[in-house]
């Protein structure tokens, strides 16, 4: 009677063992699938901006004190860092301040990025006369505001919205040009 008492309860530890072992991998393969398919936030620059109303070399600028062209040009670049992962943008919003002041702002449409690739979008934003005639050292700091809702597309599943709002700061020098280094990263705003 008691050998058969031992051999029950040797059976009994085995397979709680074996539970357990099968738990532990089910635990760690869900671990590993959860880490690989976390989406990453798309990463948004600023290549390029020019202001030709600040151009001094432009032949409007000396002519008029307020020049003619009064739009300010982007170029953004907009890249999926994600593996395996989809970015679906709604409707882009960018709005350009100098100091509290609101200049201008652009929508851009929606669309579908597919994974690790990146989209340049070229933004020409209209500001007001009254913009250029604060300005009188012939250059701005510029703040490059953006905001959007993204959806990760995994696999077939697409997750719910996320609020992306990112911002830069561009000093804009005499030549209409951006100064300092190209590709600034927008940061998210606080």
């Amino acid at each position: 009677m008691a050998l058969l008492r031992t051999s029950n309860s040797k059976s009994l530890v085995s397979l709680c063992c074996f539970v357990l072992q099968v738990v532990i991998v089910l635990c760690m393969s869900s671990v590993v699938i959860w880490l690989s398919l976390r989406p990453k936030i798309p990463v948004y620059k600023v290549t390029n901006a020019y202001a030709p109303a600040l151009d001094r070399w432009n032949s409007t600028f000396h002519l008029n004190r307020v020049s003619k062209n009064n739009s300010i040009s982007l170029q953004l670049e907009i890249s999926n860092p994600n593996k395996r992962i989809g970015v679906y943008y709604n409707e882009i919003n960018v709005t350009l301040c100098s100091g509290k002041s609101v200049i201008g702002t652009k929508t851009l449409p929606g669309f579908f990025q597919g994974y690790r690739n990146s989209t340049a979008a070229k933004v020409l934003v209209d500001a007001d006369q009254k913009t250029w005639r604060g300005v009188k050292v012939k250059h701005m700091n510029l703040t490059v505001r953006l905001e959007t809702a993204v959806q990760y597309k995994i696999f077939r599943y697409k997750t719910r919205h996320h609020l992306m709002d990112f911002e830069a700061y561009i000093p804009i020098g005499y030549d209409g040009r951006m100064l300092g280094k190209e590709n600034v990263k927008m940061h998210p705003r606080v």
